[in-house]
């Protein structure tokens, strides 16, 4: 039986590791969290109200690839 929660975890530390060998950009965040890279944008700059859902899935996939702006 495979354990789904520890294969997540093993996914999630081998895209962390590939996040440190390539550039992450803005369109790489608005591509996996489903979004477009303006919505990106409001999320990192603040400078447009985002729904509060939508937010937190782009935060999370800052946080899981290791964004920094």
């Amino acid at each position: 039986m495979v354990d789904w929660k520890r294969f997540q975890v093993i996914i999630d530390y081998i895209e962390k590791s590939m996040a440190l060998d390539k550039n992450i950009t803005i369109q790489d965040i608005a591509d996996r969290a489903k979004v477009s890279i303006s919505t990106v944008s409001r999320v990192v700059n603040g400078t447009a109200p985002v729904a509060s859902e939508t937010r937190a899935r782009v935060l999370q996939v800052i946080d899981e690839l290791g964004y920094k702006p």
